[in-house]
This record gives structure tokens, C-alpha cells and sequence, in this order.
């Protein structure tokens, strides 16, 4: 079915594709008109998709088959190690690592006297986070990495202080009677991954609030983005346990415009008191990023509310649950900053990304309107 756009890619990129059956390599040897990269995916433990580690004979014809085409270049074995995510310790990461990694290598070295020239491909956030051995290894793709998330805090990858994202979602209603306000910002912008908070409940989204002083209405206006972000802090924070359990919901909808994925660099940092997720200092006064006469300060420190999370989710929706103050503080217009459960499903979904210099990054495919629901 994609035969066309491979062709067309690999005629003005290095593409490189994954194959797991003969059946597919057969195809690609027969239609393939431009050099195609290709690397058999292998399935290292996750059960997922890609061929066992141990089953020799189809990945031998699987290289046997890709060799007779002479726009095909084999690259290697490729794997993901995702079950990863299930772990609940450092030590038993540390194990699926090693038993992923030697069971790619001891591959490797079966077909090292035919094929010396394929590489091993490896990549899951939390290996490549907590890890510090990749000697067996020729590269690592990492792909949670460059962002994080509250998935990847409760795993104990990464502290509150390395979540670098962010969803600005606009708040539309409150209804003070319930504790709740509802945000523009609902399945098809956050995804619907979900944990359970430090509080008991589900979670789909974390608050983030003020540290410090008189809670004050949050920010209004979307021109304010760039002083409410005047950039990164560097001050640490002490993780708190979290109770574990992540788990992930339906299907994912379209991205919007208006919704921004904040690129933020270690921004998320600050004190907070054993009610409250480690938060974060984001510069900027009482309310997000500003101080009481208006102006911009460096010194304000951030939290994720431990009281207050998005709760529930509809198609383009989220109702924010939780504590009668912070709930109360909150007015239709105002700017809630969302820390994802899943980042990489959120910025997938975000139209662009917001620095927190004030710096817009297009997606690519967006100038051109490729993947935009309009197009």
C-alpha cells in the first residue's frame, strides 16, 4: 500500500525501512526503483511485533531474499524493548536491558561471517535513561528522551526537573459548585494515556500552579506565552514516590492549531510539600510568569498540584478536579499549563511547539498541510 511513498521518499532521502516476514522483503526486492535502507526488526522480549530473537532460520531468509535486490542495503537488526515500561524497579530495567542487548549481540554474531557489515539498533527511554553500558550496541533511538513525562517520573527515569513539555490549554468553564473547570484541551491534544496520581485517582494530566504566595487568576491571552516562559530554571527538586500503574486508553485523535507542546529545557524544578508532586520553578511571579505589578520575575517557584489534575477527558475536552482554591483562582481565558502523561502522544498531537524563549517550531508536513485535518 505504500510502495509509491517509499519509492518516492528513498529517491530524495537515506530511508530506511523495518521488515519482520520474507514476504515483505520479496515485495520490496521486486518493486523497489530508488536505494532503500532495510533492517529486520527483532522481537527482543516485548512480544509485540518483529521476529524472535532465537528463530535464525526466517531471519536468514529474510536476508537471503532483501540480498537479491540491488537497490536494498541491509543495515542490521533493529529492536524495541518496551516491556521496559512494565518494570517497577531500577534492577529489573537493568535486566531487560542486559537481556535484550545480549540476546541482539549473540544475533549479531551468528551472522557476523555472511553479513559483517550489520549493526545492532537498540532504543526505550527508560534503558537509555538509567543505563550506562551500550558496548554491545551500535546505536540507540531513545525516543521519549528528549522530553519526558509523568510516565516517565513514576518509572523513576527521569526527576520532576527533566520533564521539558508542556500542553497550554485554555480554560472554558468552571463550575465552582463541583471543584472543577473544564479546558480546551481534551483527547485528541493530551491522548488519553493515564496514571494513577499521589492522590488515588486517575490521571490524564498534571496541573501546574504557583509555589509560593497568594494563589492569583492565571495568565490570559495567548500573546502573554512569551513572558510567561522568559526561560529555563536550574534550581532542583527532590522526587517524591508516586503510586504506580500507567495505563493507556483509546484510540488518538487529530492534533489542533491552537494547542502548543512547550519545548521547555529542565524547566520543571522547585520545592514541593508531600501533597504535591515535585514540582517546578518556571521564572515568573505569583501568577505563571508574572508578578503582581505586571512585570516578569526569575525567582517564583513552580509545583505540580498534587490537589488538583485533569480527571476526565471527551474528544476535545478535560475536566479539571480538585481543590476548591486552585480551582477557585481559575477564570474562562486563562492558560493552564498540562504536564502529558504520555509526551510522546501530546506533542504528536500539538500543532507546533513554544519555546520558552517565545520561539514558534513548525511540524513538519505542517506548512505544506501534510497530516492537518483541514488539508
Amino acid at each position: 500500500l505504500e510502495i509509491d511513498l517509499i519509492n518516492a521518499l528513498s529517491a530524495d532521502i537515506d530511508l530506511s525501512v523495518l521488515v519482520e516476514a520474507p514476504e515483505t522483503a520479496a515485495f520490496l526486492a521486486e518493486n523497489l526503483k530508488s536505494d532503500l535502507g532495510l533492517y529486520v526488526k527483532i522481537d527482543s522480549g516485548l512480544k509485540r511485533t518483529g521476529i524472535a530473537f532465537d528463530n535464525t532460520d526466517i531471519i536468514r531468509e529474510i536476508l537471503k531474499v532483501a540480498g537479491t535486490s540491488s537497490h536494498i542495503s541491509l543495515r542490521g537488526f533493529l529492536t524495541h524493548a518496551g516491556h521496559c515500561y512494565k518494570a517497577t524497579s531500577a534492577e529489573e530495567i537493568s535486566r531487560i536491558h542486559y537481556e535484550s542487548i545480549s540476546r541482539m549481540a549473540e544475533l549479531k554474531y551468528k551472522f557476523r561471517n555472511d553479513f559483517p557489515e550489520l549493526i545492532i539498533s537498540t532504543g526505550d527511554t527508560p534503558t537509555c535513561s538509567m543505563m550506562d553500558d551500550f558496548s554491545m550496541t551500535d546505536e540507540i533511538r531513545p525516543g521519549n528522551f528528549v522530553f519526558y513525562d509523568l510516565m516517565q517520573w513514576q518509572l523513576g527515569v527521569c526527576s520532576a526537573n527533566d520533564i521539558a513539555v508542556r500542553v497550554v490549554c485554555p480554560v472554558v468553564s468552571k463550575q465552582i459548585m463541583r471543584n472543577e473547570a473544564v479546558i480546551y484541551g481534551g483527547a485528541v491534544h493530551l491522548s488519553k494515556e493515564l496514571m494513577i496520581g499521589p492522590n488515588g485517582k486517575k490521571w490524564y494530566g498534571g496541573i501546574v500552579l504557583p509555589d509560593r504566595g497568594p494563589l492569583q487568576p492565571f495568565s490570559q491571552g495567548k500573546e502573554e506565552r512569551v513572558q510567561l516562559l522568559p526561560g529555563p530554571s536550574h534550581s532542583e527538586v527532590e522526587d517524591l514516590p508516586i503510586k504506580a500503574g500507567v495505563s493507556s486508553g483509546g484510540d488518538q485523535g487529530k492534533g489542533k492549531e491552537l494547542h502548543e507542546a512547550e519545548a521547555h529545557s529542565n524547566s520543571l524544578s522547585g520545592s514541593s510539600s508531600g501533597e504535591e508532586f515535585p514540582g517546578g520553578s518556571s521564572p515568573g511571579g505569583r501568577s505563571p510568569g508574572r508578578d503582581s505589578q505586571g512585570g516578569s520575575s526569575t525567582d517564583a517557584q513552580w509545583r505540580i498540584s498534587g490537589n488538583t489534575w485533569v480527571a476526565g477527558l471527551s474528544q476535545e475536552h478535560g475536566i479539571v478536579r480538585g481543590a476548591f482554591e486552585e480551582i477557585k483562582a481559575m477564570q474562562p481565558g486563562d492558560l493552564l499549563e498540562i504536564i502529558p502523561v504520555h509526551s510522546c502522544l501530546a506533542a504528536d498531537l500539538a500543532g507546533h511547539y513554544l519555546t520558552t524563549t517565545g520561539q514558534v517550531m513548525s511540524k513538519m508536513g505542517r506548512e505544506s498541510g501534510v497530516g492537518n485535518p483541514e488539508s
